[in-house]
């Protein structure tokens, strides 16, 4: 089975964005699917990162759960945001900035 990357772009919830080790702008995340990729933001802490009541939370899981890139690039290329930062997860656990 080929793996997929699965982009979880970051809300600006409460005025900023959190880029640590785990996460920046844009995350992506190498699943075998979406839910897979939902479980695997969620093991990172993803979605408990801080969210705010107007601005609501930083993380989202995946809507389209048909939806998966064969590359980082084309990945990174879905999200809303021009020239993000990047953090990716890779299945087999390294973490790398793009």
């Amino acid at each position: 089975m080929a793996f997929k990357f699965f982009t979880f772009s970051q809300n600006n919830s409460g005025g900023y964005y959190v880029q640590d080790g785990v996460v920046d702008q844009v995350v992506v995340v190498e699943a075998d699917h979406a839910d897979d990729a939902d479980s695997r933001a969620s093991a990172k802490g993803l979605f408990s990162y801080h969210s705010c009541d107007c601005c609501g939370p930083r993380f989202c899981g995946q809507y389209d759960k048909a939806k998966g890139f064969r590359s980082v690039k084309a990945a990174v290329s879905s999200s809303w945001m021009q020239s993000p930062s990047v953090v990716v997860h890779f299945k087999d656990g390294r973490v790398e900035k793009a």
